[in-house]
């Protein structure tokens, strides 16, 4: 689930924009605030060499109506020829329990690692090939796409984007309320009925993200808390050692 979530939305990764990617029945509308946001947004994702923030996730189930709620950091590094990042949950609030339940989510330029302390397993799989290139973060692709540096071009390629008025933007920021609508015409259409980016005005990067599925229905909310940009991170920091009697399993990239 976790993986659904940020994994719809972005860090790193220029997309090439053809107008024939849209549907015929389906203009493009898109006004000069809106172009202008998307704008600051992919150019301040491109600036971005190494970045580190804390998450939060909200994940609602409108079926059963619980929240879960879990709290831990991103970290993410710019590298060739892909980029590495490393997300890890310390912190869960289910059923009004809260638990001290560690998760981590890893990709290193080649293999996407998930670990969980609850049921000591780790696994590790084959994203792309041992030297080619891969963009695990673009929208709605790779294994946890993650909400910075998306291009202007890619995201009107799958959705119609207005500016709407704050709701539920987060607390002490002043941000841009993106709403985005899937196209009929983009495969997002049959993942997302609606995604939301709060936009902040003074980091030029999102703060914050909703998705709502078209599948379960769930709302996954990530927000984004302490972000800092081009602290010099060392990569020693996006690896983690797990201890040797977790269970693990490889799955390697299929030919």
């Amino acid at each position: 689930m976790t993986r659904c979530i940020l994994f719809g939305i972005v860090l790193v990764g220029l997309g090439v924009f053809s107008a024939a990617s849209f549907s015929q029945d389906e203009p493009s509308t898109t006004t000069p605030a809106v172009e202008a946001i998307l704008d600051r947004l992919e150019a301040k994702g491109a600036a971005v060499d190494d970045l580190e923030c804390s998450l939060t996730l909200e994940i609602q189930d409108p079926r059963t109506f619980e929240l879960a709620v879990k709290t831990g950091k991103l970290l993410y590094r710019r590298e060739e020829p892909n980029a590495l990042f490393f997300v890890y949950f310390n912190k869960l609030e289910e059923g009004g329990a809260r638990k001290n339940r560690k998760e981590w989510h890893l990709f290193d330029g080649r293999w996407y690692i998930e670990a969980r302390e609850a049921t000591k397993t780790v696994i590790k799989r084959e994203i792309v090939g041992e030297g080619e290139t891969l963009d695990p973060f673009e929208l709605g692709k790779g294994p946890f796409p993650l909400p910075f540096g998306q291009s202007k071009a890619e995201i009107l390629k799958h959705f119609r984007v207005e500016l709407v008025p704050p709701n539920g933007d987060p607390a002490k920021v002043t941000s841009d309320h993106l709403k985005c609508m899937p196209r009929r015409s983009s495969p997002r259409a049959r993942e997302y009925k609606e995604l939301h980016f709060h936009v902040d005005r003074d980091l030029e990067l999102p703060v914050k993200i909703v998705s709502h599925a078209r599948k379960d229905g769930k709302t996954i909310s990530a927000t984004f808390t302490k972000l800092e940009t081009n602290v010099g991170l060392a990569r020693t920091r996006l690896s983690e050692d797990f201890p040797e009697d977790w269970a693990r399993q490889i799955e390697p990239l299929k030919p």
